[in-house]
């Protein structure tokens, strides 16, 4: 499972919060992904981040430092 679909996953279990930061994240998926990783892949597939860019669909949207949303 990618990061952006176990994100979802805990979104839609009502895990996370509409609007989440990186450590909500770890709490739940550190035995899975390390700390470093989530906070890069978080900025890569969010709207404008390096992913995107490429032609990938955005997964998420930033609406403050080190805070995302689902999109």
């Amino acid at each position: 499972m990618t990061l952006p679909d176990a994100i979802l996953d805990l979104y839609q279990r009502g895990l996370l919060s509409s609007s989440f930061k990186v450590a909500d994240v770890y709490r739940h998926l550190r035995p899975v992904f390390a700390e470093t990783y989530i906070r890069t892949a978080l900025a890569n597939y969010a709207e404008g981040g390096n992913y995107t860019k490429s032609g990938n669909k955005p997964r998420f949207r930033r609406v403050a430092r080190g805070t995302y949303e689902m999109i």
